[in-house]
């Protein structure tokens, strides 16, 4: 048979082993002439740098796309003071439990309890002379009936006791007429007794000083008695007196158990402690006497009583706007003015006694039914500020001994540019020079420009 004859080396033709398990089977590969491997060695030196261009080109262009920038805008810059406070109406009244005056002696004292028996919604809005709430007046009610039949009472017995008076007046003077007569009779009798034996003269004697003896008794008793009658007469008319003044009391008590709105208004309850914990006073508690339960704000005099840091006193003045929020509303903003700036500084205990603020309040411009007493808020007040300034972020200007640069993009890079800076707040500087509006600004230093 005619041998195949192949260029170069000529394949071994060795018989492999049987492959033994687990044991990895080694085949021979044909030598390579040596300009092949030349080649190969020339094209992979290529390929690598390839890469390693590629790589590098790669790394450039991420890390010019992840810089941060911004553009510069025409806008309004503000230098802004916040303080924090809490809602109140500088127009308000406290609605305070009835004093209930009487004599809690007869009848018992239950007539004085002060039970709310209905009560005003809270948040609704009330009219002046509106109901607004009412206590339980039954038992003063019938208290007040009560004491109308003993006023009643008292008049026909003070009308009996002046009759009965003048009757036993009357009586009495008749009386001493008697004893005046039977005296002067007695007189009389005495001029007969030159015809009288000596024992009916001296009888007659006897009866004269008698009946003398009884009128002057009359007559000097009669003033103590008519003193007598007075006093009972005065007795029964202050008894009548003090039952009227009661009755005026009890009176007024009910009249004050209905409680009428002083002024229009929004109404907010007061909170009471009640099971072991706050809650809004409601129909059915108990009110002690003087005790506050409600308020009537006007909507269009809410305030916020902030206070401000001894600092910044001087940075504030009246009727500068601020702009309010409310924590229970975080996308509420109310604008204001300052309409009052304490004069004198207050210390608190819980920090140094050189930490002193200054009373602040502030009218908000806006009236909203949910605007009520005792809401945490703050305010931004304007101090400063500027309108149609060339606005840059303020993290895109840098600060150096020399003054203020920024990074503008331009077409061939990035370029250092020495700016001129103006009003600024915490997140934006008003550029005066050096700067225009739409530019695009590095937020940080790029990597090709130098420092200088």
């Amino acid at each position: 048979m005619a041998q195949t004859s192949f260029r170069g080396a000529a394949p071994d033709r060795t018989p492999q082993r049987p492959k033994a398990p687990g044991q990895l089977l080694l085949i021979p590969l044909p030598r390579q002439p040596r300009h092949t491997l030349l080649w190969l060695s020339v094209l992979a030196v290529a390929l690598g740098a390839a890469a390693v261009w590629r790589t590098g080109a790669t790394r450039q262009a991420g890390a010019s796309a992840s810089l941060r920038s911004a553009r510069v805008k025409i806008g309004r810059v503000e230098q802004t003071l916040r303080v924090a406070g809490t809602i109140s109406a500088d127009h308000r009244r406290t609605i305070v439990a009835p004093y209930v005056a009487g004599n809690r002696y007869v009848n018992g004292g239950t007539s004085f309890a002060l039970i709310l028996r209905k009560l005003a919604p809270p948040g609704s809005r009330v009219r002046k002379g509106d109901v607004i709430a009412e206590f339980d007046r039954e038992s003063m009610l019938n208290r007040l009936e009560d004491y109308r039949d003993w006023v009643r009472q008292h008049q026909l017995n003070l009308v009996t006791l002046g009759a009965q008076l003048g009757v036993r007046r009357q009586a009495y003077r008749q009386a001493i007429v008697a004893d005046k007569a039977r005296m002067e009779k007695a007189a009389l009798d005495l001029k007969t007794i030159p015809v009288r034996s000596a024992i009916v003269a001296e009888h007659l004697r006897l009866d004269y000083e008698e009946d003398q003896a009884r009128y002057s008794a009359r007559v000097s008793q009669f003033k103590d008695y008519e003193i007598s009658e007075a006093a009972a007469l005065k007795r029964s008319q202050l008894d009548l007196l003090q039952a009227t003044l009661e009755l005026g009391r009890i009176s007024r008590n009910a009249d004050q158990m209905i409680v009428h709105a002083p002024l229009d208004g929004l109404v907010v309850v007061d909170k009471v402690y009640r099971g072991g914990q706050w809650g809004e006073i409601q129909e059915g508690d108990a009110i002690h006497p003087g005790q506050p339960y409600m308020q009537i704000v006007d909507l269009s005099s809410i305030v916020l009583d902030a206070k401000i840091n001894q600092v910044d006193r001087e940075r504030v003045q009246l009727d500068m706007p601020a702009r309010v929020h409310f924590e229970a509303y975080p996308a509420v903003e109310v604008p204001a003015e300052i309409v009052s700036v304490g004069t004198f500084e207050q210390a608190h205990g819980w920090r140094g006694s050189y930490v002193r603020d200054v009373p602040l309040r502030l009218k908000l411009q806006a009236e909203d039914e949910r605007f009520v007493p005792n809401l945490s808020a703050s305010a931004d007040i304007v101090v400063e500020s500027e309108d149609e300034c060339t606005l840059a972020p303020r993290e895109c200007v840098f600060q150096e001994a020399g003054g203020a640069f920024v990074f503008v993009k331009t077409e061939g890079g990035w370029q250092r540019r020495q700016v001129e800076l103006g009003l600024s707040n915490n997140i934006v500087v008003a550029v005066t020079s050096g700067l225009e509006a739409g530019a695009e600004i590095a937020a940080e230093p790029p990597e090709d420009v130098p420092d200088r």
